[in-house]
């Protein structure tokens, strides 16, 4: 039973990673070009939140496809490391700034 269950938990991962992520960045940028809602300054910024969330996306993505095609990267390698690095930075500054984005406004 045991088995059965981590099985499951090991699909259930692969299909949120591979299949669903992006398809939720592809359905969040083409509802982003059709909406016509009024570009305000708060909007401003969860675009580029969203902009920063998918470059962290097409950097693993990438990254990945490196290491599989070209190369493996050995324990602590350097270039494995600065991708680390851009990927939490761009990650990080999307989630800070869509953060900001949601934040209502107020009008007196």
């Amino acid at each position: 039973m045991k088995h059965a269950a981590e099985q499951m938990l090991v699909t259930m991962f692969v299909l949120c990673t591979d299949i669903i992520l992006p398809a939720a960045i592809i359905y969040g940028w083409l509802r982003w070009a059709k909406s016509k809602a009024m570009i305000t300054g708060l909007s401003v910024l969860s675009l580029v939140a969203f902009a920063l969330a998918t470059s962290s996306a097409v950097l693993a993505f990438g990254a990945l496809l490196y290491a599989h095609l070209l190369r493996s990267f050995p324990f602590h390698d350097p270039t494995l490391m600065q991708i680390y690095r851009w990927g939490f930075l761009s990650s990080l500054s999307g989630f800070v700034l869509g953060t900001v984005g949601c934040w209502p406004t107020f009008r007196s």
